[in-house]
């Protein structure tokens, strides 16, 4: 049973929608591997070793400079789930409108409905009643360069809960790259991030995810993306959609879980999804090895073969190079 602490706004709507979203929670409580969308999930597992978590009481944090990355970028720095420090760049300053999501609710809060939305599924019901930090972030036009999200969570996380809830709008006819990059110096931390995305008519939207040195922690992201013009239910017709995971196990204690689903509600449509893990393959590594190759050299070499293969289909040049010597530095 959860309770709300440190209620974020004084608005009587906010507080009832919390309320309601912790009341649904308490009722059907975290899920278990009975349901079948987390029968292969360890957050069971998780919670019960790491009992008693407290929230997180956000405050001004030092920021990582060393994490910054070195090509031109519009920048928001994120520590344990609080906005710290946002950097606009040339005329992106002009385009972009970043406020924390409180005082979103407090100047402007017709989509409240909508950001309180999915309660169904527990963690975001969770979220949407403990969620005491996030960020409001508007586009309005085409943005000339990316933004880069660098989540920082350090030891002051350790042990604690932390919710965030997030609301991204792309105007009409604008355009954003947005890379969240995670570093995770904590342990034993139990993260929920919610971030509605409203992503309006003509937009164009794209979002990397890094996530490294999470070994400790529990990380649950929930991105809900709303399209507008000719891109949902049943009006998708003639839409070409495909889905597909793929991974490659570097050790016998590497476990990988995945669930691929597709909802489709057009009947006029090519869909497809499929999933495959794989360890490294042992013809590959002989044939390698057959010619003069040491074994670690052609383990690298298979590893970014594989994950060349996704890295190459990165339009953006800046961020294929910085993909292409990740794999590198990862398996030097």
């Amino acid at each position: 049973s959860l309770n709300i602490m440190n209620t974020i706004s004084e608005i009587k709507e906010v507080n009832e929608l919390r309320t309601l979203s912790l009341n649904l929670f308490n009722k059907h409580g975290f899920p278990t591997k009975k349901d079948e969308d987390w029968k292969q999930s360890t957050l069971n597992y998780f919670l019960e070793s790491n009992k008693n978590l407290e929230i997180y009481k956000p405050k001004k944090e030092v920021i990582n400079e060393k994490i910054v990355e070195n090509f031109k970028h519009n920048k928001i720095f994120i520590v344990n789930g609080l906005v710290q420090k946002t950097e606009f760049e040339g005329k992106d300053k002009d385009k972009l409108i970043i406020t924390s999501i409180d005082e979103y609710y407090n100047k402007n809060n017709k989509h409240l409905s909508k950001l309180f939305s999915n309660k169904k599924n527990p963690l975001v019901a969770a979220n949407n009643g403990l969620a005491t930090i996030g960020y409001y972030l508007e586009v309005k036009d085409n943005l000339d360069l990316p933004i880069i999200i660098y989540y920082q969570f350090d030891s002051k996380a350790d042990q604690k809960q932390i919710h965030q809830k997030n609301y991204i709008l792309l105007n009409k006819n604008s355009k954003a790259v947005i890379f969240e990059k995670f570093l995770n110096d904590n342990k034993k931390t139990f993260i929920t991030i919610n971030t509605n995305i409203d992503v309006e008519k003509n937009s164009h939207f794209k979002n990397y995810i890094l996530n490294s040195n999470n070994t400790e922690n529990c990380i649950y992201r929930f991105k809900k993306v709303n399209i507008a013009a000719r891109s949902v239910d049943q009006i998708a017709q003639k839409t070409n959609g495909y889905q597909l995971i793929k991974s490659v196990l570097l050790s016998d204690q590497c476990t990988f879980h995945s669930k691929p689903e597709l909802e489709i509600y057009a009947d006029d449509v090519k869909c497809s999804h499929g999933s495959s893990s794989t360890s490294l393959n042992k013809d590959e590594l002989f044939y390698l090895m057959a010619r003069g190759i040491p074994e670690n050299q052609a383990k690298r070499l298979i590893v970014q073969g594989f994950l060349s293969e996704v890295v190459e289909k990165i339009s953006d040049e800046n961020f294929k190079n910085y993909f292409l010597k990740k794999t590198e530095d990862m398996l030097a």
